[in-house]
């Protein structure tokens, strides 16, 4: 059975689409470079160790280290989600991957880091703990935003969405202690 299509207007189809899949994959990349050393701690557990006091009990160490442990593999698995698929053809899975990884594994951060206020934690500890709960606030906030813009197939959250990254990065400079 012969096709209708010619093949000269076959191949430019499957050109373009290729071209097309190219201009997205370096967008996605430029989006992605931007994002890869977000979430990157020099020290999660405890910043710069001389400068914290000692638990008053071991118990609360190790919950606090349990804890901490968790939050480090949490972070991981929410910043999976980058690069998001913009395109039409990845929407589904772009907004399914922000919703159910990205804005749940943030939330859920939100949640143990809350466990931490049952312990007697370090003045130092709480402190930095407060900055991890801000740091996933702004990237619950952004994933929220991101999964509007997604949903809306609109670029008007772009600005407000690169405002986050930039906070983002900020936090995680004060949380380095840079």
């Amino acid at each position: 059975m012969s096709s209708i299509i010619p093949k000269p207007v076959i191949y430019l189809t499957i050109g373009c689409i290729v071209l097309f899949s190219i201009a997205i994959g370096v967008f996605v990349y430029s989006v992605k470079g931007k994002r890869a050393n977000s979430g990157i701690f020099n020290s999660t557990l405890y910043g710069k160790s001389d400068e914290v006091e000692p638990f008053n009990k071991d118990a609360d160490k190790k919950e606090y280290e349990r804890v901490m442990t968790e939050y480090l593999s949490l972070t991981t698995m929410a910043n999976g989600i980058y690069p998001v698929d913009t395109t039409l053809v990845g929407r589904e899975k772009a907004m399914s991957d922000v919703k159910d990884i990205g804005i749940y594994y943030w939330t859920r951060n939100l949640e143990i880091l809350d466990e931490l206020k049952q312990i007697d934690l370090p003045k130092q500890l709480v402190a930095r703990v407060q900055l991890f709960k801000e740091y996933c606030q702004l990237n619950k906030e952004c994933c929220e935003l991101i999964y509007k813009a997604v949903d809306e197939h609109s670029t008007a959250y772009d600005e407000k969405i690169e405002a986050y990254f930039t906070r983002i990065d900020a936090k995680v400079k004060v949380i380095n202690g840079g």
